[in-house]
């Protein structure tokens, strides 16, 4: 009996999943399983949005609570569109954000108290939840399956520092061997994807349109020391030619010194940005996070940026209603383009420009960014829950045999609805 009850009833041993199919199959692949697991995740969490969640009250409140998305995550919005076929999509949920901006900034001080965000962006919790589950799968599977230690897939460096708080000492040790002798062999990009981790879903613009994002760009490229980029500004370099060093890069990404901060490129830009709104006389171009700094600095530039915002906004709502049967008329290449100038806006076109707040080395599940991560989860849970609907109070109306007309009044609307109702037992 007790054999029973402890069958029954007892801990019982964890099982394989869906993370474990996912994760067999990407440790199939050369590169780093983890980096790809994670940037899947990003976009098929995208493509959901734009596919069956745009109109949903719960995306728009976290969206709206964030401010959008992080630089990083913005780009990878064009591909998630094109795979979704929903370009639409993408321009109704910004013009929606757009609107919001333009309705509340009635003034400067409302104008940059709009422009903080109130919760991270949600596509770094999620990213930071994926690495945290795959991590602990692939510790499990390195214990259990001794043979997977020798799979075609080796991890990045900053996955394999962070793999060190799951894993035991011997599977850790053999991985980190695997990753020496994987680096030593790697070509030129491969070495990059090693050391700084995988390249980011999408790609800003080559041209930035906002002067301190182009000023951003040009200073992190003129950059010497190489060693402790950030992923994105390691790729970013990579693709303009340059040569990059990242000796330092998967210790600094482990620790989170090279999300911020800690990254040469990332405070060389910033120093050109700020330079560079000092220098500015007016802001119609600007991206809302230099934007931002710009209010913080106390440049008055809401008369300057508001008639742009609002042209764009228009653009949006034309090319969403574009897609409508009943459209008629002809877009302008500016309409056509909205959607894309809207996500250069709100994701900024250079590495840490965003009006969103990222959360440092999410897609490593880095160890620091652990309590970040909870206060961002508890910020967007208490943003994006949808408000109780108010309990509507009504009075039966004289009706037609079998109907009842009820009369309602709700206390969240201006003016009264009617509602038809089959009666019921009579």
């Amino acid at each position: 009996m007790r054999a029973l009850l402890q069958r029954l009833f007892g801990p019982r041993a964890h099982r394989d999943s869906f993370l474990t199919a996912h994760l067999l199959e990407a440790l199939d692949r050369p590169g780093c399983p983890l980096c790809a697991l994670v940037d899947a995740a990003i976009l098929r969490n995208l493509q959901s949005v734009l596919y069956e969640r745009v109109n949903h009250q719960g995306t728009h409140l976290a969206l709206l609570a964030s401010r959008g998305y992080c630089a990083e995550h913005t780009w990878a919005v064009p591909l998630a569109a094109a795979a979704a076929h929903s370009p639409t999509g993408v321009a109704t949920l910004f013009e929606r954000l757009l609107t919001d901006l333009l309705r509340t900034a009635s003034g400067d001080e409302r104008l940059l108290r709009w422009l903080q965000p109130a919760a991270a962006c949600p596509l770094c919790v999620v990213a930071w939840e994926t690495a945290d589950a795959y991590l602990a799968e692939y510790a499990r599977l390195l214990a259990r399956r001794p043979e997977l230690r020798h799979a075609p897939a080796v991890p990045c460096l900053p996955h394999l520092a962070a793999l060190a708080r799951y894993a035991d000492a011997g599977a850790w040790e053999s991985q980190r061997e695997r990753a020496r002798t994987a680096l030593a062999l790697a070509g030129p990009a491969e070495r990059v994807a090693r050391r700084a981790g995988g390249r980011p879903p999408g790609a800003a613009p080559t041209s930035a349109t906002c002067p301190a994002c182009r000023a951003a760009n040009r200073a992190a490229l003129l950059t010497a020391d190489t060693a402790a980029l950030c992923r994105q500004h390691a790729w970013l370099l990579f693709d303009w030619g340059r040569e990059v060093d990242l000796t330092r890069a998967g210790a600094a990404a482990a620790t989170g010194e090279a999300a911020g901060r800690g990254c040469p490129a990332c405070r060389a830009g910033a120093a050109a940005a700020a330079a560079t709104l000092d220098a500015l006389d007016g802001a119609p171009l600007l991206c809302l996070g230099h934007l931002r700094l710009a209010c913080e600095q106390g440049w008055l530039v809401r008369d300057a940026v508001v008639p742009a915002l609002a042209r764009l906004g228009a653009d949006l709502r034309r090319f969403r209603d574009s897609a409508d049967y009943r459209f008629t008329g002809v877009l302008t290449a500016a309409e056509r383009a909205s959607w894309v100038t809207v996500l250069a806006r709100f994701g900024g076109e250079s590495p840490g420009a965003s009006l969103a707040r990222p959360l440092p080395g999410a897609s490593f599940a880095l160890r620091g960014a652990r309590d970040t991560r909870q206060r961002a989860l508890r910020e967007l849970s208490r943003v994006a829950r949808p408000a109780p609907r108010a309990a509507p109070i009504g009075r039966v109306m004289p009706r037609p045999v079998g109907t009842a007309v009820v009369q309602v009044w709700d206390s969240r609307a201006d003016g009264r609805r009617a509602a038809r109702w089959p009666a019921r037992g009579r």
